[in-house]
């Protein structure tokens, strides 16, 4: 039952929660007004909210917005921010706004101040991390500048490819980027690589290269492989091949890699990844490639080539294969052919990517519906440092029709006791049809 206040203390305590109500009324009441006066779109009813309710920031943020754009009264409305913020000091935008004035009044290091303060009160707003970003870069604050840039990298990927730009003229070190400005993923990685290559940084692209591939994470061939490929435009034939060794375990790829037969994938049981130093091959019109798992030599594939009985030049399929200088080498292939007609034929070709000298050229692929044997060995430039290997039509632009089918393609370095040293280039360029 209800506790009955009696005597003296009991008129008190009656007094004292009396008091109280019309206190909570009157703050309650004090608020409605404000709120409903500073919901209206009238200056001088937002200043009377403001009078009435001090302490809210919406009101002096409200009033400095009026005074920024109306009355075009920086000072004024510098004024009515810092009083907006020393009453909410974790509203990013009014920090935001007050950054904007101090620029215009040419307030530099409160302007620094007032980014500071509004990426303490929202660190995940990409834009804002942006623009604190571009100020700390232009005001030489290094660090600050690679911190909001990670801000904005992370949260917002419309931002990253300009941002690769900007943190590298940030601070050329790679080693403090990837520390200050870029987490360990790979798609942001991938993307200062290419920034980089774009930005002829060949250097501090093998650092991003290395880091990378120490991310020990799964990655997509076909969004890394341009790494590999740049390196062989650039004809350095020895670190792309380095390079795609450390990638394809990642790609799930182990098997792509060279052996003692230089040639990748040269029974075709494996697919054709188009890419890297795996076979490439470009679709032609009068010659269709295909993987054939009826017909080979051993293993579980060959690939085949029908001809439709048109002109044909190139075939469409080529490898790139890293090659010492000055060496010698042995090449081989087995194939079978059906109803071949035409002058000449199709023959592999060993071709130097750099110089486009031709080091050898097999015999001719025709004259066999069995599988047979086509040997040869030829001896690289003084300068190689990597071959085309490419199946060609002989001579080019002739009718040809009938299918050929080709296996087990090898290129291994001839034993050394019997390379004749000395020999100019082209000197074992023989080959044999067995």
């Amino acid at each position: 039952m209800p506790m009955k206040l009696e005597g003296k203390s009991g008129l008190a305590v009656r007094l004292v929660l009396a008091a109280a109500v019309l206190l909570y009324l009157g703050f309650a009441g004090r608020d409605l007004v404000a709120h409903t006066l500073g919901s209206q779109a009238n200056v001088q009813l937002w200043q009377v909210a403001r009078t009435i309710d001090p302490g809210n920031a919406q009101w002096w943020w409200q009033l400095a917005q009026y005074a920024a754009l109306q009355d075009t009264d920086p000072a004024k409305a510098a004024a009515d921010l810092e009083q907006a913020v020393a009453r909410n000091p974790h509203e990013a935008r009014y920090w935001l706004e007050l950054a904007s004035i101090y620029q215009q009044l040419g307030r530099t290091q409160d302007q620094g101040r007032a980014f500071d303060a509004a990426l303490k009160a929202d660190p995940k707003t990409p834009s804002l991390a942006w623009q604190a970003a571009n100020f700390y870069l232009v005001a030489g604050a290094t660090d600050k500048a690679l911190s909001a840039f990670g801000m904005a990298l992370q949260n917002d990927v419309s931002y990253r490819e300009e941002a690769m730009h900007l943190v590298w003229q940030t601070s050329p070190d790679v080693d403090r980027i990837l520390r200050e400005a870029i987490p360990p993923d790979p798609v942001l990685y991938q993307m200062l690589l290419v920034s980089l290559i774009s930005d002829k940084q060949d250097a501090a692209a093998r650092q991003v290269w290395t880091r990378l591939m120490q991310l020990r994470q799964p990655l997509e061939l076909k969004k890394v492989s341009f790494y590999v490929r740049y390196l062989v435009q650039q004809g350095d034939a020895a670190g792309a091949m380095e390079a795609w060794r450390e990638l394809v375990p990642l790609c799930g790829l182990n098997n792509y890699i060279p052996t003692e037969n230089l040639v990748i994938n040269g029974g075709f049981d494996m697919r054709l990844l188009n890419d890297g130093f795996d076979w490439h091959y470009d679709k032609q019109t009068h010659a269709d490639l295909a993987l054939d798992a009826s017909d080979f030599r051993s293993a579980s594939r060959s690939m085949s080539v029908t001809f439709d009985g048109l002109r044909v030049g190139e075939i469409g399929i080529e490898q790139w294969v890293p090659v010492q200088p000055d060496a010698t080498y042995d090449f081989s292939v087995q194939f079978k052919t059906e109803q071949m007609e035409g002058a000449g034929g199709p023959a592999f070709l060993v071709q130097d990517q750099q110089s486009a000298e031709v080091y050898f050229t097999s015999p001719l692929l025709v004259g066999s519906e069995i599988w047979r044997e086509v040997t040869g060995s030829f001896r690289t430039g003084k300068a190689a440092k990597m071959v085309s290997l490419r199946l060609v039509r002989t001579p080019a632009n002739n009718a040809i029709k009938g299918k050929l089918w080709v296996d087990d393609v090898q290129i291994t370095r001839h034993n050394a006791v019997t390379s004749v040293a000395g020999n100019p280039p082209g000197a074992f360029a023989k080959g044999v049809t067995r």
